[in-house]
């Protein structure tokens, strides 16, 4: 990413900005997951969510490291 914090910072902030979004405007009440989809979606969601905040605040000390 960025060697300034203050820009990994601002990038995580508009990435969880826009997943709640998505979650608050997205399908309204009536879309409903039932099944398999929903843990399945659910975790995927959580693992990107790690993916990308590791890359936002992790990548750079561990670049540094290596």
């Amino acid at each position: 990413m960025s060697k300034s914090p203050l820009i990994n910072a601002l990038g995580a902030m508009a990435y969880i900005t826009v997943i709640v979004s998505v979650l608050y405007y997205g399908p309204g009440k009536s879309f409903a997951i039932d099944g398999i989809i929903a843990p399945i979606v659910f975790l995927s969601l959580f693992v990107l969510s790690v993916a990308t905040m590791g890359y936002f605040f992790l990548y750079q000390p561990a670049q540094l490291l290596f």
